[in-house]
């Protein structure tokens, strides 16, 4: 769970420096290799933060 919370925090800091979507989950599957979200999950969250 804490795992995930991270994520998020990390997808909402990457989003605020300009990154793309695709940048970011590139970037999650390095930090947490076999521990990342799903592409589908960071792209939902990527979407929810745009709004």
């Amino acid at each position: 769970m804490t795992e995930r919370v991270e994520q998020k925090i990390c997808i909402k800091f990457c989003q605020n420096l300009g990154c793309t979507c695709s940048e970011i989950i590139g970037m999650i599957r390095k930090v947490y290799s076999n521990d990342s979200m799903s592409d589908t999950q960071i792209k939902e969250w990527f979407r929810l933060e745009i709004l």
